[in-house]
């Protein structure tokens, strides 16, 4: 006979808090349930955005050095009608690797007093910030609208785990983040059929940043032939446009001597013989290129004279070290091809389209650490993917402590000049992209798996 006890209380498994894991606690504080608990958690998330937000516009304006202000001079001299490209204090060439069209940049901010351009530029780029978690915000409400309350904490995870290059970039005024921006909303406006709108923001971004190319190719594979057809016409226009300022013929010599330079840098075998390297391009001597084919030379081959640490595994030829590296780029730009090519939920073709950030970086000749602001919408995608997936989410967790750790503390402020020189050396932030371009070929069936949109096929 089964008797009911009125008036009991139902029994609990749940501990007391101060016998919780400590991981329970954790999402309990960044993932309240309470709707009071949640409204606090925003509040203080946005009086400390807030607060940042004007130490950093500050913190511009008393910058005297970085790369803004050599983008200023490079814009100054080419108003001037100078050679952008020389530095008279240095009496050397400089930004080889930037395009002759790097001006449409340059120029506006060379018009400006020095500390009002600087804060202009840095309020660009919060308001780039703001325009990616917009960005976000809205793909979340389509593929998990239960997680739009959590969008603030998640989003402040994902800036956590690459907060090192964002502060890079912010403080050095690179503008990565903005140049990221376009390339994300013209991978997000492609995929929704606004090819042409598209095309502009991505032939924005291309005319400072080339590096962002491999973006097209994942574009030619979801067939979006408006945005390609709107690049090819845009960018050779808007790239020879400034020579109407600078004068055609000379500006063509510039156009002239930076694609000689660039094809000679891309195409070098021993990175490491400054004498091979083109004036005003970087040669390899802090180890401060975190590109592939720089990192996979610093293990197969010795320094040379380029003033890195010696880490090299073995000794190859310098042909055979290059090969190698490209063999590496060519496998994950086909892996990432193929699930490209397959993909047809919404979900998982944008996850892939934000995979090729990581790709991009790799690819290119040169990737300073500031250059990896541009990996927060990916990582943002990780981290949605870490709170979606149960399964996957202990995992994920470790590898985004594992991530946070090598790449963003350990460095020179926090293991002294010596040891972060070291790490910087075993290019582990560019192995760290590796292994983000190879983990996101399996993951992007996990967001398949996320109810989502169909997306139009290919």
């Amino acid at each position: 006979m089964l008797v009911r006890h009125h008036g009991s209380a139902r029994p609990t498994n749940r501990l007391p808090a101060s016998q919780r894991p400590l991981s329970s606690l954790f999402s309990r504080a960044v993932f309240p349930v309470d709707s009071n608990r949640l409204r606090l958690r925003n509040r203080v998330l946005m009086v400390v955005a807030i607060v940042l937000t004007f130490v950093m516009i500050e913190r511009a304006a008393d910058t005297t050095e970085g790369v803004i202000v050599r983008n200023m001079a490079f814009g100054e001299r080419f108003l001037a009608g100078d050679d952008p490209y020389m530095d008279p204090v240095r009496g050397e060439l400089i930004h080889g690797p930037y395009p002759p069209s790097f001006v449409w940049v340059c120029a506006p901010l060379a018009t400006l007093p020095r500390p009002l351009a600087r804060r202009v530029w840095c309020l660009a780029q919060i308001g780039a910030l703001v325009g990616l978690y917009s960005l976000l915000r809205r793909r979340l409400a389509e593929s998990s609208p239960d997680l739009v309350r959590h969008m603030p904490a998640l989003f402040t995870i994902a800036l956590l785990l690459v907060s090192r290059f964002v502060l890079r970039d912010m403080k050095g005024g690179g503008g990565n983040l903005l140049y990221g921006l376009l390339a994300v909303f013209a991978i997000d406006r492609s995929l929704r059929d606004r090819q042409v709108l598209a095309g502009l923001a991505l032939s924005a971004g291309l005319l400072v940043k080339p590096n962002l190319a491999p973006v097209l190719f994942f574009l030619l594979l979801r067939r979006r032939w408006r945005t390609l057809a709107t690049v090819a016409i845009v960018v050779p226009l808007l790239f020879a446009a400034p020579g109407l300022w600078y004068g055609t013929e000379a500006y063509f010599a510039l156009v002239k001597r930076w694609l000689t330079d660039v094809l000679t840098y891309a195409n070098l075998h021993d990175l490491h013989d400054s004498t091979l390297v083109p004036e005003g391009m970087p040669a390899a001597e802090s180890a401060m290129n975190q590109s592939l084919r720089e990192s996979v030379h610093r293990l197969l081959r010795p320094p040379g004279d380029s003033g890195a640490y010696d880490i090299h595994w073995i000794e190859v030829a310098p042909l055979t070290a290059v090969r190698i590296a490209q063999g590496i780029a060519l496998s994950l730009l086909a892996g990432l091809s193929w699930r490209a090519l397959r993909a047809r939920d919404a979900a998982e073709v944008w996850f892939l389209g934000l995979a090729f950030l990581p790709l991009c970086l790799l690819l290119s000749p040169v990737t300073w650490k500031a250059h990896h602001a541009v990996l927060l919408p990916f990582v943002f995608q990780l981290v949605w993917m870490a709170k979606r997936l149960p399964s996957r989410r202990r995992w994920l967790i470790g590898v985004f402590l594992i991530y946070y750790v090598v790449c963003n503390l350990a460095n020179t402020e926090v293991l002294g000049q010596e040891a972060g020189d070291y790490m910087q050396s075993l290019s582990v932030v560019a192995w760290a992209d590796v292994l983000m371009v190879l983990a996101a070929i399996p993951l992007s069936v996990f967001a398949r798996q996320i109810p989502s949109e169909p997306c139009l096929r290919p």
